[in-house]
């Protein structure tokens, strides 16, 4: 398939590529594309779903529509800088083939906690490799399951640094209303309903779209891990499309390099907030789960922000806990070694367990956190609640990374607060309870919050498995 224009242009320093082993459990079919403008198609497996992307011309773009009505319209795929080019007005490198293969994703999965227990994806997926005239294969692919739509690129192995701009776009429809959340570091923020058409600004992830009478449309991510940055939701004015935006920082890669699945969660409103496509894109888990127990918490910051202080009102909220059956009591901040394995062994009496909080910094080099980490299982400890991580970029999330796989090898649930939107990972990390990130009752406590609700919308933040716990 000889095409003029790459699906990925532009200019970088260095980049690498990552392999990823998607499974399923059906054959596979490869075709070679030779039909030059042809528009490939990626219909679910009940075909209410339909992708259809196109790899000629001067833009290359993917469109989806749900039982025949269009719910994105031809949307921008691509990256660019991910050409070296030190001639300057160099023309780019262009595709000389394109091999196309399909699979059928047919996956049962189950998961620790979240709106369901036990899961079962279904969903068809093309992977187009892009062989460049100059050498380097680009993979794009692209999944589509009777939820929505999902599809990542894979760039080759040429290095450790990788530099690019990303533009990938899904354009909705002019008349779209949109449910959108202003972007801060901590994602604690109100969100805003609004026609798309005038909304402009940098939005949290997951955006909401009622893009026609019954068709919805929450674009968000999935898979976003210490690999890459997570990305924020970009809107222009008098423009509607939503674009996916990137820290201006460079992406360090040892060996490969694949982004994050970009999602459009499609369907009516109650086919958005069950949805379980964010999960199902995630690779199963990297640690057993049978010592996982989630449940209820007693906490005691809210009411009273002195009272983890103090080791006997704490012993209080264990009583009210024992008294009620519940599971926990989160000791938040202000919490001391000279009193807390007293404590643990007071509530393990009662037949309750305890999580402990921590700042961030506390646990960030791999010394300090294991030892740390050790002493508090020790201690008999059975979760912990980190706190104020506020950044999206590729350092802090290999932290999450790190810390979570050294919890995991102590028998630690983790409860993350002031955290990156999640993407998916608790079905990597199934000891991860919840993501706080969102404006809950705390702020309460030092501001006067007006209720901003509607009746026809889950919160934006439900279909990708943000929840807010009760405090």
């Amino acid at each position: 398939m000889s095409i003029t224009t790459p699906i990925l242009a532009g200019s970088v320093r260095t980049f690498s590529n990552q392999k990823r082993d998607a499974s399923g459990s059906r054959p596979t079919f490869i075709v070679l594309c030779l039909v030059r403008r042809h528009m490939p198609t990626v219909q679910s497996p009940e075909r209410k779903v339909q992708a259809t992307v196109s790899l000629t011309g001067a833009d290359q773009t993917l469109t989806v529509s749900r039982e025949g009505r269009t719910v994105v319209a031809s949307s921008p795929l691509g990256l660019t800088a991910t050409f070296d080019s030190t001639v300057e007005d160099a023309p780019l490198p262009t595709v000389e083939a394109v091999e196309r293969e399909d699979r059928v994703v047919d996956e049962r999965f189950r998961t620790t906690c979240g709106k369901r227990r036990d899961h079962h994806h279904e969903a068809t997926e093309a992977t187009f490799t892009c062989e460049f005239t100059n050498g380097v294969t680009v993979v794009l692919t692209v999944r589509a399951s009777d939820q929505g739509v999902a599809y990542r690129y894979r760039l080759p192995e040429t290095g450790s640094v990788l530099l690019f701009e990303d533009r990938t776009a899904f354009r909705l429809p002019r008349d779209t209303t949109a449910w959108l959340t202003p972007w801060v570091e901590n994602h604690e923020t109100t969100s805003r309903h609004v026609p798309l058409f005038t909304a402009a600004g940098r939005f949290c992830t997951p955006g909401l779209f009622e893009v026609n009478a019954d068709d919805w449309v929450l674009l968000t991510e999935a898979e976003v891990d210490g690999t890459t940055h997570a990305a924020s939701l970009r809107s222009h004015e008098q423009d509607a499309a939503v674009e996916f935006e990137h820290p201006w920082t460079p992406i360090r890669s040892k060996g490969s390099f694949q982004t994050p699945w970009r999602v459009a969660v499609v369907g009516d409103l109650g086919t958005i907030v069950e949805s379980d496509l964010v999960p199902a894109l995630v690779d199963g888990p990297r640690t057993a789960s049978s010592w996982v127990e989630p449940g209820r918490v007693a906490w005691s910051w809210w009411s009273e922000s002195e009272s983890p202080y103090d080791p006997d009102r704490q012993r209080d909220y264990i009583d009210y806990a024992a008294e009620r059956g519940w599971e926990y009591v989160l000791v938040d901040e202000g919490w001391s070694p000279d009193w807390l394995p007293e404590l643990v062994a007071y509530a393990a009496k009662r037949d309750v367990d305890l999580f402990v909080w921590a700042h961030w910094t506390d646990l960030r080099g791999a010394d300090e956190r294991r030892e740390k980490l050790d002493r508090w299982a020790d201690w008999g400890v059975a979760g912990i609640k980190i706190d104020f991580m506020d950044s999206d970029e590729q350092g802090r999330l290999q932290f999450y990374d790190d810390l979570l796989a050294d919890a995991a090898k102590r028998e630690l649930l983790v409860n993350f607060h002031g955290s990156v939107v999640p993407s998916g990972l608790k079905r990597r990390w199934p000891h991860v309870m919840t993501y706080e990130g969102v404006m809950g009752a705390e702020h309460l406590k030092w501001a006067t919050l007006t209720p901003n609700t509607t009746s026809r919308s889950p919160t934006p933040a439900t279909p990708s498995g943000r929840w807010t716990t009760r405090r």
